[in-house]
C-alpha cells in the first residue's frame, strides 16, 4: 500500500525578513478549484502564473506582523493590519499586498515552500 506524506503543521510564523512574519493555511474547497482553473486556463503564460500567485496569497495568508505599511497624511509609515473575510484576505488588503510584482512572487515562493507536503515518518 502507498502511504501519502503528511501535511505540514502550520502553527509557526514564517519569517519573511528580520522585521516581518506571516501565518498561512492551506487553500480550502472552492479556493483550490479557482487556483486550478487559473493554471489550466493559462498554461504556459507568465500572466496566468502571476494571477495564480496573487490569488494564492489571497487564499493562504491568514495573519502577519509588520509586513506592509502605508504613509499617513503626515508622512509617517503606519502598519497595515491583516483583514480576513470568509477565510481569505479582504480585497483592499489583498490589492495592497500584491501591488508590487516582485514582492508578490517573493511571498508566493516563501509560502509555497512552507505549504508543501512533507514526510514526517521516522524510520528506525
Amino acid at each position: 500500500m502507498l502511504k501519502l506524506p503528511k501535511r505540514k503543521t502550520l502553527t509557526e510564523w514564517i519569517k519573511i525578513s528580520d522585521e516581518s512574519k506571516i501565518k498561512v493555511d492551506y487553500p480550502k474547497g472552492q479556493q483550490i478549484h479557482e487556483l486550478q482553473n487559473i493554471m489550466a486556463d493559462g498554461e504556459g503564460k507568465n500572466s496566468s502564473f502571476y494571477d495564480y500567485a496573487r490569488l494564492y496569497l489571497k487564499y493562504t495568508v491568514k495573519d502577519w506582523d509588520n509586513l506592509i505599511s502605508m504613509e499617513d497624511e503626515k508622512g509617517k509609515d503606519v502598519p497595515v493590519k491583516c483583514e480576513l473575510k470568509d477565510n481569505e484576505l479582504t480585497d483592499d488588503v489583498w490589492y495592497l499586498l500584491t501591488s508590487d510584482g516582485e514582492i508578490t512572487i517573493t511571498l508566493f515562493n516563501k509560502i509555497d515552500d512552507e505549504l508543501r507536503w512533507v514526510n514526517k515518518d521516522k524510520k528506525k
